[in-house]
């Protein structure tokens, strides 16, 4: 039994209570981040807002005017060139250094190359910022270097940082403090998706498990297999064949007619379910081998598990089971396991029965073996090998191993030629005493 019905109802409920926790719990400290995420826009926006005052107006306007100022009769000018052609077209404008454009002197640009050929050159062949340090009336006009410039500049705004109060420093602290917690709220939506994912597929297995067990379990014909090439009977439940996980591998029921009893077939796990199905069905269920299972990875649990075991349990010991929808159970037994007798009490048809009960079979089996059509007999010996012999000494006898004859008991002789299946070690022919036995000695004894 791998897990009850309530036991399971039990765990889905502890799931969907963990998963409402854990929402809960992602609700509020993603609350949190937004409310401190709120706090420093907050005082971000407050230090872009702040109003400089009269006196800082005042300091600033006197800066601009200092610094603007190379001696008492020349000034830094900025050299501009203006690219529009209307109002006598290119132009050459000089704008006092860190003042407003309300002051600006304009030169006709053929005009000011004309007196000034050099500073034209040099703004052709430099990168800005273009300075130059001229008069009044722009006789005297030397160029500043570019780097003499940048630090003129760099000078400037020093002071003027001192002036409206420095808020580099804290403004860059707001700023990695908003970019961090950003990275953490983006952090937790990626952990909350990937939980609310896992949540989803868990529940959607559990609720599938409960509904696929609330389904009657019945011995019938299904549709179209995904193992067989044409429908066949077997243990069904819903559209779903049931299987027994055993050693990695799925076992099921399979009968191609009425008439014909039921036989275990084997089939990789692969070609039924992933193994992420799997893995759910043994994280969640603990499911695990020796346990019954539908295609959809379902366990079974309580009374479906106890009717799949039973019915297994009776075609592994022999038990002929013919498939019947008419009635409850959905089979009937048509004989009993031969089990039940001894080698010694067993009956033996001809000399090939009696040569290979003098080996001392541990077991044997005899009925309609091989796909019915005649009786047979099944000597199983300790050393692993199995050998069927029939009634009729002119058929063929077959080789099996043991550990795999009850999986291939039921087959048709035409499945087992065609198909060689695992386990199926070969035939031998009567074609006379000595050379049977001497056959049958060298199976047995290799």
């Amino acid at each position: 039994m791998v897990i009850g019905k309530e036991d399971l109802e039990g765990r889905l409920g502890d799931l969907k209570q963990q998963h409402r926790s854990y929402v809960e719990s992602v609700k509020g400290q993603n609350d949190q981040y937004k409310a401190e995420l709120d706090r420093l826009v907050g005082q971000l926006r407050e230090i872009g807002n702040v109003k400089p005052s009269r006196e800082q107006i005042r300091q600033e306007r006197e800066l601009r005017e200092s610094v603007s100022r190379a001696d008492d009769d020349r000034f830094y000018y900025k050299v501009i060139v203006g690219q529009g052609e209307k109002r006598g077209g290119k132009r050459i404008i000089l704008r006092r250094s860190f003042n407003s454009s309300s002051n600006d002197v304009r030169f006709p640009y053929e005009e000011f190359r004309q007196r000034h050929s050099e500073v034209i050159d040099y703004i052709a062949n430099n990168k800005e910022p273009h300075v130059i340090i001229s008069d009044r009336n722009f006789t005297n006009v030397s160029i500043l270097s570019r780097e003499a410039a940048l630090a003129h500049e760099v000078e400037f705004n020093r002071n003027l940082g001192k002036i409206r109060g420095d808020n580099s420093s804290t403004i860059r602290d707001l700023e990695s403090s908003i970019g961090g917690i950003k990275e953490d709220m983006a952090k937790l939506l990626k952990e909350y998706r990937a939980e609310r994912d896992r949540y989803k597929i868990h529940s959607a297995y559990m609720n599938g498990s409960l509904e696929a067990n609330s389904e009657e379990s019945q011995i019938r014909k299904g549709v179209l297999s995904y193992i067989e090439d044409r429908p066949f009977y077997s243990l069904w439940r819903g559209n779903s064949t049931l299987f027994l996980y055993q050693d990695g591998k799925l076992h099921y029921l399979f009968s191609s007619r009425r008439d014909t009893p039921l036989e275990i077939r084997c089939v990789e796990t692969n070609k039924v379910f992933n193994s992420g199905r799997l893995g759910l069905a043994t994280s969640l269920l603990r499911f695990s081998s020796g346990d019954y299972t539908d295609r959809m990875a379902y366990p079974l649990f309580e009374e479906q598990s106890r009717i799949a075991e039973e019915i297994f349990d009776k075609v592994r010991r022999g038990i002929r089971i013919l498939p019947r929808n008419e009635v409850p159970e959905g089979y009937i037994e048509v004989d009993k396991p031969s089990e039940d007798m001894t080698p010694a009490e067993i009956r033996y048809r001809h000399w090939g029965q009696e040569y290979l009960a003098e080996y001392e079979p541990v077991e044997v089996v005899q009925g309609e073996l091989l796909g019915g059509g005649g009786s047979y007999k099944a000597f199983k010996f300790g050393n692993g090998k199995t050998v069927v012999e029939f009634d009729q000494e002119e058929r063929a006898t077959y080789l099996f191993a043991t550990a795999t004859f009850e999986n291939l008991r039921n087959w048709k002789r035409s499945e087992i030629l065609s198909e060689r299946p695992e386990g199926f070690d070969g035939r031998i022919f009567h074609l006379g005493q000595d050379v049977w036995k001497a056959a049958v000695d060298n199976y047995l004894r290799s």
